[in-house]
């Protein structure tokens, strides 16, 4: 149910004019959002967060840490899931993770506060990096993810 909430949400968001309605409850719709991947660890719950962060961009800039933070939380916790059938789905919602984390840095190279928004996400990106770049091997699926983080 959380899951179909969240995708009807996205349409909403992507309808023209949706800002108005949405800009006011932003913070309280990314801490739902931020939830439910907690709850259901599903990629479709993960590309409509992505799609809000594409939609506001500038809006999210005081938000930024603490999503960069949730995402990369999330990453982990779905790159490193065991569970069989579980496994792709989980590697799709690590794939959204890493690809919103990279529009939220997007977003805060176009800031003016460029330069202490990436000193603040830092932290949370070198966890995701090392277990990228881990001698393993075992998470190369996310390379390409993880050059453009660094980018």
């Amino acid at each position: 149910m959380q899951v179909e909430a969240s995708n009807a949400l996205r349409c909403l968001i992507e309808l023209q004019g949706s800002e108005a309605l949405l800009l006011p409850v932003l913070p309280e719709l990314l801490n739902e959002y931020f939830r439910i991947m907690a709850e259901v660890g599903n990629d479709s719950v993960v590309a409509a967060l992505d799609a809000i962060i594409n939609k506001f961009g500038e809006e999210l800039i005081p938000h930024a840490a603490v999503l960069v933070q949730k995402l990369a939380e999330s990453f982990l916790a779905y790159a490193t899931a065991e569970g069989g059938e579980e496994d792709d789905e989980a590697a799709m919602a690590a794939c959204q993770c890493v690809e919103a984390i990279t529009t939220v840095l997007s977003t805060i190279a176009e800031s003016e506060a460029q330069a202490s928004l990436f000193a603040a996400v830092q932290p949370f990106l070198l966890p995701v990096l090392g277990l990228i770049f881990s001698p393993s091997g075992d998470f190369l699926e996310y390379l390409e993810n993880g050059l453009e983080i660094m980018t």
